[in-house]
């Protein structure tokens, strides 16, 4: 008896037949799929290991001051990374859908835990699930392809918000350390050349995992919710462009600002992680999120210290009106700090001019690139201007019951 049932985007009921869900590709992994995961574990082993040496360097070279610093938002992010980490392992036992976990497998979680490599072990099972799932999918053993590939979309989803948070409260925060103390002019006793080109790389790695980390998010709320069309190649290099330029602006006009006020940024910075905070408790964006009211909070504080750096949806609607408004007040106060800089900044420094210049350029590119992506490249847009066949070919691909499924592998 052949099923009545075909895939629709919303789960809705339509002449008289079951509408569900269609998967994203298929339930295939792509090796696409392999690169942005590979990708992930490069960017954050990269920026983690250079900002531990950057703190050894500095305790050598006797810098207390910016040894603590940079220690302190190493290890405050990892705690934070670690306890929702852990909070997230004990919440998936409740949920019979996902994998059963052994007790060898609950030790290494604690111990990868302890050593604050969560993010890489969720990184490590993502792969792990989804290679199985291409395994199966090349034997034609369709319904370990889909259970499987349904593993590997609860370990992305839990790794790319969790990527999130060591982007912004590690990776923000040091990269407008380290900037600031380049501005500083490092006693070249006892800072060489080569220290100074290891410190630039440092703030080149945190910047490209922040465009990175917000990135890899984006594409995987929507890898991992099967109502929504993923995100193209071509629209995740235009979305890494638009959150690298914008967030160079911002963390420019915030050490160019510190340079001269110095404790006048961390006010600044407090003013407006607070009105997000309380932005967001008075919507309650997350309490569908959270399973009480202190999670929530908890959410919302760290939601609001990203939102000090760039502006994330937090909840499924609407965007517009949103990113108007943030972006409205980003640049109010990117100018308002390049302005006192012009005002009161060293003249004589080389980059006085050239940072002006630079943090202008960049946030223009940004905005450029966010209009370029929601006017030609989003996934609403794309499968309707340019891939029109996209969406009626991902259909026509998907067959229930599962088990005669197939697919092109040699495409993927």
């Amino acid at each position: 008896m052949e099923s009545d049932v075909e895939c629709a985007p919303e789960g809705k009921i339509t002449n008289g037949k079951d509408v569900v869900d269609y998967p994203p590709n298929n339930y295939v992994y792509r090796r696409l799929d392999i690169m942005f995961v590979s990708c992930g574990m490069i960017t954050y082993s990269l920026d983690l290991g250079l900002d531990m040496y950057t703190a050894f360097t500095h305790y050598n070279h006797k810098d207390y001051i910016w040894f603590t610093l940079t220690t302190l938002f190493i290890c405050v992010s990892s705690v934070v990374m670690t306890i929702f980490s852990l909070h997230w392992y004990v919440k998936d036992t409740k949920n019979p859908e996902a994998p059963k976990t052994s007790p060898c497998r609950w030790a290494i979680r604690i111990i990868f835990n302890v050593l604050q490599l969560g993010p890489i072990l969720r990184y490590i099972d993502a792969l792990y699930y989804g290679l199985l799932s291409r395994q199966y999918w090349k034997e034609d053993d369709r319904l370990r392809q889909k259970q499987f590939y349904t593993y590997m979309l609860y370990e992305e989803g839990d790794s790319g918000m969790l990527r999130l948070f060591e982007c912004f409260m590690e990776a923000a925060p040091q990269l407008v350390l380290q900037l600031y103390i380049l501005t500083q002019g490092l006693d070249s006793e006892i800072y060489d050349r080569t220290w100074e080109v290891l410190l630039g790389c440092g703030c080149i790695t945190s910047l490209v995992s922040l465009a990175w980390g917000v990135t890899a998010y984006a594409r995987g709320t929507r890898f991992t919710s099967i109502e929504k069309e993923n995100i193209s190649l071509l629209g995740t290099v235009v979305l890494l462009l638009w959150h690298l330029f914008s967030i160079a602006a911002r963390v420019l006009a915030m050490v160019v600002f510190a340079s001269v006020f110095r404790l006048w940024l961390v006010l600044g910075c407090a003013v407006h992680w607070l009105i997000m905070v309380v932005w967001l408790m008075v919507r309650r964006s997350l309490s569908a999120v959270c399973t009480n009211f202190f999670l929530e909070f908890i959410f919302c504080c760290i939601l609001g210290w990203v939102y000090i750096f760039v502006f994330i949806n937090e909840k499924d609607e609407q965007t517009r009106g949103k990113y108007c408004w943030w972006y409205l007040v980003c640049a109010v106060e990117n100018i308002t700090m390049v302005v006192c800089w012009l005002v009161y900044g060293n003249a004589a420094l080389w980059y006085y001019i050239p940072a002006v210049v630079v943090h202008f350029v960049t946030f223009l590119l940004g905005l450029t690139f966010m209009v370029m992506y929601y006017s030609l490249l989003h996934p609403n847009i794309a499968n309707i201007y340019l891939f029109p066949g996209s969406r009626r070919q991902q259909k026509q691909n998907i067959e229930l019951p599962v088990q005669n499924a197939e697919g092109p592998k040699s495409e993927l």
